[in-house]
């Protein structure tokens, strides 16, 4: 997911943290060039593929924050 939303053409930065209290929490912090790169990355076939597989792997709903 990282690597192939890295390199989608209007993709400024995508990673991947994990937090290091031991909790089982994980941020995606993502920017694009503008809401059409959005929407090109949300409409990806390797994000619909992770939305699938991660799923049931969720312990809640994750939260979305837009800047």
């Amino acid at each position: 997911m990282i690597q192939k939303s890295n390199a989608e053409k209007d993709c400024i930065s995508y990673q991947l943290y994990e937090a290091i209290d031991g909790s089982s929490d994980f941020i995606f912090h993502e920017e694009y060039a503008d809401q059409i790169a959005v929407d090109a990355h949300n409409a990806s076939a390797h994000f619909k593929t992770f939305i699938t597989l991660i799923g049931p792997m969720l312990s809640k709903e994750p939260i979305i924050e837009i800047f």
